[in-house]
């Protein structure tokens, strides 16, 4: 029941809204240059993700993003979870070799606080950072992509967190 509730978007303002999440998710699909049949693969259903696109259903929820996150960094296109289901934060960017792994170092740098190595294990990661320069560009977008989802996560979960906390407040 709980994971029910964190994969659905609660509308905020008219940029959370299902339609303001499709048009946000369609700019993503073309700035990564993919039709929606290319976009797709094992994670990513083509009617599902027409579906998001169209507004259907609810719209694009977390876990969603989270995949289409991860389909559009292999083709060199960085975005957050906030940008795309809210339109918050930094919009998405197409990245060189030398963006990326600036973006890495700074994406480890963040994760060294207590909070996030503790959700992340960072350990095995920052032992990658000496020969860097030395990863295949795929592996370092691989790993670019899935530490910014589980950062986007943790974000997620501790915006849901703060929203019950808030709730809680106002009833007491």
């Amino acid at each position: 029941m709980a994971d029910t509730y964190l994969k659905k978007v609660q509308v905020t303002d008219e940029l959370s809204t299902a339609e303001a999440r499709a048009e946000r998710l369609r700019r993503l699909r073309n700035l990564a240059n993919l039709s929606r049949k290319d976009m797709c693969n094992t994670d990513l259903n083509f009617n599902t993700l027409k579906a998001w696109e169209l507004a259907r259903f609810g719209g694009l929820p977390k876990d969603g993003a989270d995949k289409v996150i991860r389909r559009i960094a292999k083709e060199g296109v960085i975005c957050t979870a906030d940008w795309l289901l809210y339109g918050k934060g930094i919009t998405p960017q197409l990245t060189t070799e030398r963006e990326l792994i600036t973006e890495f170092r700074a994406i480890i740098h963040d994760m060294r606080t207590p909070l996030a190595t503790a959700s992340m294990g960072v350990s095995a990661v920052l032992d990658v950072l000496d020969h860097i320069e030395q990863i295949p560009l795929q592996k370092i977008k691989t790993l670019l992509t899935n530490a910014l989802i589980e950062v986007n996560q943790l974000n997620l979960k501790l915006d849901d967190f703060t929203k019950i906390l808030k709730e809680h407040n106002h009833e007491s």
